[in-house]
């Protein structure tokens, strides 16, 4: 059975949520390797994925963001309270922004960062729609099992 290997961001919000004794325990793994994942050694960066690695960023890309930033931010940025995961409106633009210079798509740039924060925005709401299904669902369930 392969062996998963979790990436950075991932282990950083299991320490944030659980703080890093209980993270280690849930997840079953030592200290040594979370330290390892966190802060890897220049020996080990292959072993590691990272999200969004600096050979594929395209400059023309990210040219035309930083020409059209405080715009943007301004656009789409509204919302800096918590969110599902820690995750503000704040957090969901730079990761899009991120994601948008990687691919390296330099066809209509505001248009596709656009695209894609009404993607995760919807995305988002559909699974709050879900979840919250699923937990008015659960509650007569649950009632009904201690009433007996």
């Amino acid at each position: 059975m392969k062996e998963l290997r979790l990436d950075r961001e991932t282990l950083l919000q299991y320490i944030y949520d659980y703080g890093i004794d209980r993270t280690s325990k849930i997840l079953q793994i030592k200290l040594e390797d979370i330290e390892a994942i966190i802060n890897p050694s220049p020996e080990t960066y292959s072993e590691h994925k990272f999200n969004y690695p600096a050979l594929e960023t395209s400059a023309v890309v990210a040219k035309v963001i930083a020409n059209n930033y405080e715009r943007l931010r301004a656009k789409y940025v509204g919302n800096t309270t918590y969110l599902e995961l820690s995750q503000t409106d704040e957090d969901i633009f730079h990761n899009t922004l991120l994601k948008v210079i990687s691919e390296g798509i330099e066809d209509s740039i505001l248009d596709h960062i656009e695209y894609r924060i009404k993607m995760l925005r919807y995305q988002t709401k559909m699974d709050h729609k879900q979840l919250k299904k699923l937990f008015t669902n659960a509650i007569p369930t649950e009632t009904c099992q201690t009433e007996e």
